[in-house]
């Protein structure tokens, strides 16, 4: 239900084996691996939504991605119950989306967002990195360098707008398709704009989230810093 009828589902990384590894090494004592058959159903005519940190980002850019995003794991929730759900923040959107989620429909599960892992050039880790060609893997760092460099000059004081266009310029400059790069409140994401004069020129801690999207080739990547 998370992709599009034109998205990579058939092709997409299927990592099971590898997985069931590391789950072992950890001390796993159980998986739960249903089959797409056994998880959902052509009949299937209700979905869970969420309609606020679902409406912008890759919710755009995605339609119906988040509904699917919603509905699965509400469903998982349901079957499992687990006390504890852990989520990565490279997907910063997904969270927020489903924290609320789990707000909104009094889900007694505690979310937690993981920091994002990176390799030792910045490139957040990802299953779709292995879709990228060597010149392209070499590139792709290059995100993670733009938002580090849009955070610095904006908590510097620089002009928002100024600095996402520059940054975007760079990027596409560098070979990318940016599909957006923006910077939004992680209370209300809503667009930050300007600095808040009230707070002398820096945000708190986990207020602002500073989120890119882009096609690399063929490669949809996405990444992200919150401060």
């Amino acid at each position: 239900l998370q992709f599009g009828p034109t998205e990579d589902l058939q092709k997409y990384p299927k990592t099971l084996d590898d997985d069931l590894r590391l789950a072992e090494q950890c001390g796993v004592a159980a998986v739960f691996v249903p089959e797409v058959s056994e998880f959902t159903s052509p009949g299937l005519s209700t979905q869970v939504t969420e309609s606020v940190f679902s409406a912008a980002l890759c919710g755009t850019h995605r339609p119906g991605h988040f509904s699917g995003v919603t509905t699965i794991v509400s469903k998982l929730f349901l079957t499992i119950q687990p006390t504890h759900a852990y989520f990565g923040l490279k997907d910063a959107q997904q969270f927020l989306v489903l924290k609320k989620m789990v707000q909104d429909l009094n889900f007694p599960v505690e979310m937690i967002g993981i920091p994002t892992v990176r390799e030792s050039s910045g490139l957040a880790l990802s299953s779709r990195n292995r879709y990228l060609s060597d010149h392209e893997k070499r590139i792709a760092p290059e995100i993670y360098k733009a938002l580090v460099r849009a955070r610095d000059q904006i908590l510097s004081g620089a002009t928002i707008d100024k600095v996402l266009s520059e940054e975007k310029m760079r990027l596409e400059g560098s070979g990318f398709r940016v599909q957006y790069l923006e910077l939004r409140s992680l209370d209300t994401f809503e667009i930050i704009q300007q600095m808040d004069s009230d707070k002398t020129g820096s945000f708190s801690r986990s207020q602002a989230l500073l989120a890119f999207a882009g096609y690399l080739g063929t490669t949809r990547l996405i990444d992200n810093v919150i401060f």
